[in-house]
């Protein structure tokens, strides 16, 4: 038998709550070419228990249980041992789109099997029936002609895009060759991650259909949950891109795109930074920023030069403070 065309990564941690949504949403496809991986990451609600019973009931699901080690390291454990040609990955309190399954796999198809394809996205909020549509299109003729670096830089700018890893559909090759594992430990992993799948490769696909539909609003969620560690974690995932494309392996463009993503990094970090409560830790976090601040003035994002003012002249929290005032 062949492998599947699919493999549909799920990491699964205390959502007993949605789990069986996520799944239905995949076996409802009009399509069959698939495997699905639940990787339970050491939930300590009944998520492990549902993850095995539904792999009783269907034959494609594989179920991974592992001790907490976060999301990056769920979803490495689920590609790990993945078979598909190309991998979906499914947060476990998010829904595929009803026929995007077929949907995707034509657009690979059609675009020659991209490394990896970006597709829209739908949302809804927890406890709603009601999907809001994607905001934005592809127009797939002109930017199959741009360079990695320009289509990154004007996806960002879409309305209402947020490239979260799942609206990405990776291929295994490309996932392999390049070692496109997901940095262990850290959250906002998509920021670190992101770049590395768009700046080494030129063959990007896109994909017109909705893939996704991710749920907002949820409590207890890891974005809605208030957590220092997120400030720390951004400013190194700063570190962690500079180290990547300083080399001389990337081109000047990729390495401009990149420095303007750090700038807005450190910028929500500084937005950020008035929510939290003196301590050491945002004392380490308040030097780290002032070392970084010179970004705020070289990434040529000209809204961000006052800000960088008054960060060197009245440090982080006030800057904190006006960001909040200015942008709310």
């Amino acid at each position: 038998m062949s492998n599947p065309f699919f493999s549909v990564v799920v990491p699964c941690y205390n959502v007993d709550k949605y789990l069986v949504e996520a799944v239905r949403s995949v076996e409802s496809q009009d399509f069959t070419d698939y495997e699905m991986i639940l990787i339970d990451d050491g939930a300590t609600d009944n998520t492990g228990k549902i993850c095995d019973q539904l792999a009783e009931q269907d034959s494609w699901i594989h179920v991974i249980h592992q001790k907490n080690a976060g999301l990056s390291e769920a979803r490495n454990s689920g590609m790990k041992i993945a078979v598909g040609e190309y991998f979906i990955l499914l947060d476990s309190d998010d829904r595929l789109s009803p026929g995007s399954m077929i949907n995707l796999k034509n657009a690979i198809e059609k675009q020659n099997y991209p490394d990896f394809i970006i597709s829209r996205r739908e949302s809804f909020e927890d406890g709603s029936d009601a999907i809001k549509p994607c905001a934005y299109q592809f127009d797939i003729p002109r930017l199959s002609k741009l360079k990695s670096s320009e289509v990154y830089t004007e996806i960002e700018e879409y309305p209402d895009c947020w490239l979260g890893a799942w609206i990405f559909t990776i291929s295994k090759d490309y996932f392999e060759k390049k070692g496109l594992t997901f940095y262990p430990g850290i959250l906002h992993e998509d920021e670190e991650w992101v770049p590395r799948v768009f700046f080494n490769t030129q063959r990007i696909g896109f994909n017109n259909f909705s893939l996704y539909q991710n749920r907002t609003e949820r409590e207890g969620s890891i974005t809605a949950t208030k957590n220092i560690k997120r400030l720390q974690d951004k400013l190194l995932i700063i570190d962690l891109l500079d180290k990547e494309f300083n080399s001389d392996e990337y081109s000047v463009d990729i390495k401009i795109a990149v420095h303007k993503r750090s700038a807005s990094i450190l910028f929500g970090v500084i937005k950020d930074f008035s929510q939290y409560e003196k301590s050491d830790r945002l004392l380490s976090i308040k030097k780290d920023v002032e070392s970084k601040s010179s970004l705020l003035r070289t990434s040529h994002i000209l809204k961000y030069l006052p800000f960088y003012i008054i960060l060197k002249l009245a440090g982080p929290e006030t800057c904190s403070k006006v960001i909040c005032k200015v942008t709310n």
